[in-house]
């Protein structure tokens, strides 16, 4: 099964969203979810591209409830919505991706987080984080961070129990930045995969 709909924590410029679209012709929605200065740059660089059809900030900040689906016209629907605004969504995803970013968070705003994004995440969560393997890095390298690998994937684990250590190339150019992806995801819907196949 590919996946359709992706949710993003922290996306920043977008790069990620243009990555997906570029290697999964499945793909039909992704919503950005990002800091207001960080998510207008976001929205104007995507509206840039034609290919896409941007819901900007503008256009839901009055909603209650944000309804999210595909573009009528085929084309790869964005949303850039700010970190407010994720309980307003109606809708699941089939994936829900988050690079780095809730390490910077207090445990408080992550656990709000995962509190919104489990019930609206159908297969898995995607963290790239700091290794839970490894309990000297997380002595050493995040000792200063708000919250700790083992700590973060522990919100999602009990709805997400089945658990894929990626040791992809990031670990092996980065090693001092000691990241790595950790894909969590139902026992219904573990190994989502991405249809490749044919990228634009």
């Amino acid at each position: 099964d590919s996946v359709a709909s992706i949710l993003e924590i922290g996306p920043g410029l977008g790069h990620s969203t243009l990555a997906h679209w570029s290697l999964n012709p499945n793909l039909e929605v992704v919503v950005n979810v990002d800091i207001p200065p960080v998510l207008y740059l976001e929205t104007q660089f995507l509206k840039a591209i034609p290919e896409l059809e941007v819901i900007d900030y503008r256009e839901t900040r009055e909603q209650q409830r944000i309804e999210i689906g595909p573009a009528a016209d085929g084309r790869l629907r964005v949303y850039a919505l700010a970190p407010w605004q994720v309980g307003r969504i109606e809708g699941e995803f089939d994936l829900t991706l988050n690079a780095a970013s809730f390490q910077e968070m207090t445990p408080e705003i992550c656990r709000a987080y995962a509190a919104e994004i489990v019930p609206r995440t159908r297969r898995a969560v995607m963290l790239h984080c700091g290794d839970p393997r490894d309990q000297q890095a997380q002595t050493k390298y995040w000792q200063n961070t708000t919250i700790s690998p083992t700590e973060l994937v522990g919100l999602f684990a009990d709805s997400f129990p089945s658990r894929e250590i990626v040791d992809g190339g990031w670990y092996r150019l980065f090693p001092s930045d000691r990241y790595v992806p950790i894909i969590l995801s139902r026992p219904e819907h573990a190994n989502p995969k991405v249809d490749a196949s044919s990228p634009r």
